[in-house]
């Protein structure tokens, strides 16, 4: 005996797309949200590494430009500006004149060895002459006179007066540093006699610079000794015209000279 009541299953048809679930996995989902992060991370990263390298070459564009003008002396206004355009009056030309700042001896061109002998306001005399060589230092003031000459004063002393007086040649040298003899040139010779003075050619001497001379008198016999007191640019008086020793005189032209 058969019921009113059909079977039917739980399960549908395979073929029936309306009883059908499909599930996918999550990780085939598509998140556009977490794509678009990952994108600007990317350009982030690029943009980050293009600035560096624009940053890095910006700085050693910069250290090369500061080295180089570094390098460069800073040209300060000259207060004399103009002066060389004015003509030259010999007879009214000015010149000034100064003496050494220090003096030394050394033997031969051994400059290393040298030991000083200005010592300010003493009684030092300053003794040379054959194989010892004499050191004199010369600081040129800034007058805007840069013609120089040397000259080198003997005064008749009492002793030398009663006998015969003999005559030198100092070699007179400049040296381009205070330390080093090697690229000295020579600049003239000097006569070194009793009772006479003797001057240099002249010589390019730059406003506030230091004159280095090596002075030498290699003759045999020659012995050229006279005091310190009064002929250094510490002791100057009015008197130091009057007694032996070096001094520079500075001419603002050649043809003043």
């Amino acid at each position: 005996m058969s019921s009113g009541f059909r079977y039917i299953p739980l399960t549908g048809n395979e073929d029936d797309s309306e009883g059908q679930i499909t599930q996918h996995p999550s990780s085939q989902r598509e998140r556009p949200g977490a794509t678009t992060g990952w994108r600007l991370v990317v350009y982030a990263s690029f943009l980050s590494i293009f600035l560096s390298a624009a940053n890095l070459s910006f700085l050693s564009l910069r250290r090369s430009y500061d080295a180089y003008y570094s390098n460069i002396p800073t040209k300060i206004p000259s207060v004399y500006m103009g002066l060389e355009r004015l003509q030259h009056n010999p007879g009214t030309c000015r010149s000034r004149m100064t003496f050494p700042k220090a003096f030394g001896i050394f033997n031969g061109d051994n400059l290393q060895s040298m030991t000083k002998v200005h010592a300010p306001g003493d009684k030092t005399v300053m003794s040379f002459g054959e194989q010892v060589s004499a050191y004199v230092d010369f600081y040129v003031p800034d007058y805007n006179l840069e013609n120089c000459t040397l000259t080198f004063q003997s005064v008749l002393s009492v002793r030398v007066a009663v006998e015969t007086p003999e005559t030198f040649e100092m070699e007179v040298w400049l040296s381009r540093g205070s330390a080093s003899l090697l690229e000295k040139i020579f600049l003239d010779r000097l006569r070194y006699s009793p009772g006479t003075e003797s001057t240099t050619v002249p010589f390019y001497c730059p406003s506030r610079s230091h004159i280095f001379l090596q002075i030498k008198c290699p003759a045999e016999r020659c012995k050229i000794d006279f005091p310190l007191e009064g002929v250094t640019s510490m002791t100057a008086s009015a008197d130091s015209l009057s007694k032996s020793g070096f001094r520079l005189t500075q001419y603002e032209d050649v043809d003043c000279i």
